[in-house]
C-alpha cells in the first residue's frame, strides 16, 4: 500500500507540474496571439495604405498631361510722344490729350490694368 501511495503522489506531483507547464503555455499562446493579431493588424494597414498609392498613382497616370504655360510674350509699346502726335493727328490739334495723358495711358497698358 505504501508503494501505491508513492507512486500516486509522485503521479499527482507529475501532473502538477504539467498543469503548471500547461497555464505557462496557455499564457504564452494567448501572448503569441496578441502579437499575431496586431501584426495582422499593421498588415490590414499597409494594405489600405498601398491600395490607396495604386489609385493615386493610377489616376496620374490617366490624367492627360496638362501642356506648360508659355509666358505671355512681353508687349512693346510705342513711345509715348509718338503715340500723342498719332493721337493729334487722327483727332485734330485741337486734341485736349497731353503728353502726360498718353504716358500714364501706357503705364496702365503695361501694367494689370487695375491702376
Amino acid at each position: 500500500m505504501k508503494a501505491d501511495r508513492d507512486k500516486l503522489q509522485l503521479q499527482l506531483a507529475e501532473l502538477a507540474t504539467v498543469r503548471a507547464d500547461n497555464e505557462r503555455l496557455n499564457r504564452e499562446l494567448g501572448e503569441v496571439r496578441s502579437q499575431l493579431t496586431a501584426a495582422n493588424q499593421k498588415i490590414s494597414e499597409r494594405d489600405s495604405e498601398i491600395k490607396q498609392l495604386e489609385s493615386k498613382i493610377q489616376n496620374l497616370e490617366s490624367k492627360p498631361a496638362e501642356p506648360e504655360q508659355q509666358p505671355t510674350p512681353a508687349i512693346k509699346l510705342p513711345d509715348a510722344a509718338d503715340t500723342l502726335k498719332k493721337i493729334r493727328k487722327a483727332l485734330g490739334k485741337k486734341s485736349t490729350a497731353s503728353l502726360a495723358d498718353v504716358e500714364k495711358i501706357l503705364e496702365i497698358i503695361e501694367g494689370d490694368g487695375n491702376e
